[in-house]
């Protein structure tokens, strides 16, 4: 079935602008220690619980689907449940509070909103998983614009861009018009995610 991309991309580009630097690069001791390595849970499989609404939330916009989805919560959380750390990021996804403000709405079991945005709860598998993918959805269709505006350089794999956005904010991508290069930790979060998106290709 073809997936509809429901944002107003200039609208979603200054919005999208206006949250940069909210990203979720974490400082060593913002996660705690529960959190198993993305390789393992990958090898372990996501819980079942989890696999709806990954392909649920993975099937918002066409440039974002279920593996990378999985490969991102793996990332962040582990897929476990964490109460907020010193920068304020929660639950399964790890969003950023001003993100999860305008993105982290109570859903139903369709996956609708059925309350204002930032009313969800980060660690309700359906709230947390939803909001990640509306605001990945968010993101790339804000780098879409930018890269056919020509205001951001694109890259052979254009996830490269939006999991740098996700991870240091839109402003770390738009200050270097591309992916940006001086920072390792935004590089090795990235390549973590996209080496795991791999193990998760069979949620669909």
């Amino acid at each position: 079935m073809q997936k509809t991309l429901r944002y107003s991309v200039p609208l979603l580009g200054l919005v999208a602008l206006a949250l940069s630097g909210c990203g979720t690069t974490h400082p060593a001791d913002d996660r705690t220690t529960s959190a198993p390595p993305a390789t393992q849970a990958a090898l372990d499989g996501p819980p079942a619980e989890f696999v709806p609404w990954l392909v649920r939330a993975g099937s918002i916009c066409p440039q974002i689907g279920p593996p990378l989805l999985a490969a991102q919560v793996d990332e962040e959380s582990g897929f476990e449940p964490h109460e907020p750390g010193p920068t304020g990021t929660s639950g399964y996804s790890q969003l950023h509070p001003v993100i999860w403000a305008a993105f982290g709405s109570p859903v139903d079991p369709q996956g609708n909103p059925v309350g204002p945005a930032g009313t969800g709860d980060p660690n309700r598998v359906a709230d947390s998983v939803m909001a990640l993918g509306n605001y990945m959805c968010f993101l790339s269709s804000s780098l879409d614009f930018l890269v056919s505006d020509g205001a951001v350089t694109g890259t052979d794999n254009p996830a490269e861009l939006y999991l740098a956005a996700f991870t240091g904010g839109l402003s770390a991508v738009t200050s270097e018009r591309g992916f940006p290069t001086n920072s390792d930790l935004i590089r090795a979060q990235v390549d973590e995610v996209l080496a795991a998106e791999t193990e998760y290709r069979w949620i669909q």
